[in-house]
């Protein structure tokens, strides 16, 4: 996955990059940073996730398999309702339902099909194993010396105390930012978490 961004980076020639990253998609980031062929960042920002091999909480296969079930057609969900129905049997909070809804692909009623998601849930599912792992030990082999913000949820324990110093031996320069959320961040407080980022990558303009 770091390789796709990388590409799609290279590809479009952008430059000055600020990139963010969510859960996984922060492993993504840090990976990417991290690398030797590492492109042109000049701000790096991950949220909820600490740069170490992990199996993934037990709840990502919960909702792995539910989406798969609504996903099948043989369940016969046409709507978003329906769906958000069968996923609330496994999530309880609205805002991570509306968050997971978001990849949901519903048809049109003249199509009269069911509903499906726009990710691969069957591929994610197979590699679930392989999803909390990083490809990087704290060696101090490799470091990104830019720019970082992690910004992580007080109610969340994704980031703990002993991961702050793993951070700072992957990246010197990490600014820590707490709000009080669990694990989805930009999910439960998105105007915060939305003003959080943009600050720090302003702040970087203003410094040039």
């Amino acid at each position: 996955m770091a390789a796709d961004v990388e590409h799609f980076i290279t590809k479009n020639e952008l430059s000055n990059v600020s990139l963010l990253g969510h859960s996984m998609g922060g492993k993504v980031a840090m990976s990417l940073a991290l690398s030797p062929s590492c492109p042109d960042l000049a701000n790096l920002i991950i949220s909820d996730i600490a740069p170490t091999r992990s199996s993934l909480s037990p709840s990502f296969k919960r909702y792995l398999g539910v989406m798969a079930r609504i996903a099948d057609p043989s369940s016969n969900i046409r709507t978003r309702e329906q769906a958000d129905a069968a996923l609330k049997a496994e999530e309880q909070d609205l805002a991570v339902r509306q968050f997971l809804l978001t990849n949901l692909d519903v048809p049109s009623k003249q199509l009269n099909g069911t509903v499906k998601f726009k990710i691969p849930v069957n591929i994610l599912t197979d590699a679930i194993a392989d999803l909390g792992s990083f490809p990087y030990m704290p060696d101090g082999s490799h470091q990104w010396q830019g720019r970082t913000l992690v910004v992580k949820g007080a109610k969340s324990d994704y980031i703990s105390d002993a991961s702050i110093p793993l951070f700072k031996s992957f990246f010197p320069a990490m600014q820590l930012e707490t709000m009080d959320t669990g694990h989805w961040v930009h999910a439960e407080k998105p105007n915060e978490f939305k003003k959080i980022f943009i600050n720090f990558i302003l702040d970087d303009q203003g410094r040039a």
